[in-house]
């Protein structure tokens, strides 16, 4: 008995440490979505800290990728927008200020 309660507590307290740092990576998510600065690179060199390494190269990425894309349509000639579900515009490059006369 003593055996499965040492056994049991091992395993809860691994456990927990386990979770926690899945809840990190979880929260890395939201804050990416929301995009806010994410928690720092958990350390270690288990599946869950290369997956969550992997995960914030991935972030630095897309956010490259992002700032990229920005460059494109700010700089383009022609005008480009997006529009919402409803038809209203969402946004304008710069560009409508030439061919439109109003600002973005």
């Amino acid at each position: 008995l003593d055996e499965i309660a040492i056994a049991l507590g091992f395993t809860l307290f691994v456990m927990t440490g386990v979770i926690r740092r899945l809840r990190q990576i979880a929260d890395n998510s939201m804050l990416f979505a929301a995009g806010r600065p994410l928690n720092p690179v958990l350390e270690g060199n288990d599946e869950i800290s290369y997956l969550d390494s992997a995960f914030h190269r991935m972030v630095e990425t897309v956010s490259d990728l992002r700032h990229r894309e920005q460059a494109v349509v700010d700089n383009a000639q022609d005008v480009i927008l997006s529009l919402h579900t409803d038809l209203i515009f969402a946004s304008v490059n710069k560009a409508c200020h030439r061919a439109w006369g109003y600002l973005p």
